[in-house]
């Protein structure tokens, strides 16, 4: 993996891990209102956080609003900078 400099390398690289786990479907749409899904599946949502701020509760319940009724899919969320200690003890 190398050096991830822009959130847009970051939706990427979620993209490929995504890949890797198997949602060989995945992928990273154009920049735009992305409605809090940043990498989209057939099987699977994610959203990314490339910020320097550590991800919180709050974001996680965007994500899991963002998915509206489809609760067939799988959520998975990308954090650079880690989560906070409220979503580590969940």
């Amino acid at each position: 993996m190398q050096y991830i400099a822009t959130s847009k390398q970051a939706e990427i690289n979620a993209r490929d891990v995504m890949r890797s786990w198997g949602y060989l479907d995945a992928e990273s749409p154009s920049k735009g209102a992305d409605g809090g899904i940043d990498v989209t599946s057939s099987r699977a949502l994610a959203q990314v956080k490339w910020k320097a701020s550590v991800a919180g509760r709050p974001d996680l319940q965007r994500l899991y609003g963002a998915r509206g009724a489809d609760t067939s899919r799988a959520l998975y969320f990308f954090a650079s900078s880690g989560y906070s200690l409220s979503l580590i003890h969940i």
